[in-house]
């Protein structure tokens, strides 16, 4: 009987200090980059971005993020734990169409939100209005990068991110 009741207090214990719940609660409250470990300049660049978006936007409490690799990137956002992430634009084109290596998690409806360099940022469709709008205008406004020409990009732009390349 004694040996029971220690079991399901350890059982209660651990369901009570599973990270889980925190780990939900933090991803609504930061805006969450995730980058690439895989990819030397995904990091840094990731990095550089969430900085200007957390300095110029405080309430995004953005932060970046490292992921081992696309393939975990993909799994994230497919499931909704992302909603923001900065692939090399080849990779973030093969995930929203489903190509190989992303067979598993594509097609998904992403969106761009800003690219640089060689890289996007995406983000899941549902990815509020309002806030792609202004992480758009905040990226454009505070780095020396610009979305290349619009036309260029095969993901198509995020509503809120066209609103304010359009003057909206």
């Amino acid at each position: 009987m004694l040996g029971l009741l220690a079991g399901g207090l350890l059982v209660g214990v651990s369901r009570a200090h599973t990270p889980y719940q925190q780990w939900v609660v933090y991803r609504k409250k930061h805006l969450l980059i995730a980058t690439d470990k895989s990819v030397e300049e995904s990091y840094p660049l990731g990095r550089q971005l969430a900085a200007i978006l957390a300095e110029q936007l405080p309430h995004s409490q953005a932060r970046v993020a490292r992921a081992p690799n696309s393939i975990r990137i993909a799994s994230l956002l497919a499931t909704g734990q992302f909603d923001v992430a900065l692939l090399p634009s080849l990779q973030a084109v093969a995930l929203m169409r489903g190509d190989p290596p992303f067979g598993d998690y594509g097609p998904l409806e992403l969106r761009a939100l800003f690219a640089v360099d060689d890289f996007l940022l995406i983000c899941r469709q549902n990815f509020p209005v309002e806030h792609a709008y202004l992480v758009t205008s905040t990226l454009m406004q505070h780095t020396e990068a610009n979305f290349h020409e619009i036309g260029e990009l095969e993901i198509p732009l995020h509503p809120g991110s066209r609103e304010f390349l359009q003057g909206d």
